[in-house]
């Protein structure tokens, strides 16, 4: 949906997604995180790019009027 960057901390980094269900939301996570290109290609190189301790996931519910719906 859409991502910002920190305007005066350059490491903060705001990915925002939207799915439809908590049951699309599993199907798409098994379809990535499960899949051999995830596991063999990105999971080993993951740790130099992300930093793991900092994340905060942060699950959210649109209002009723929000543009995001």
């Amino acid at each position: 949906l859409g991502s910002s960057v920190g305007e005066e901390d350059a490491p903060v980094y705001v990915w925002i997604r939207r799915l439809e269900s908590e049951a699309e939301r599993r199907r798409l996570y098994d379809a990535v995180y499960q899949s051999d290109y995830w596991k063999n290609e990105i999971s080993p190189r993951e740790g130099d790019m992300i930093d793991r301790e900092q994340i905060k996931v942060t699950r959210l519910t649109a209002t009723p009027h929000s543009v995001i719906q």
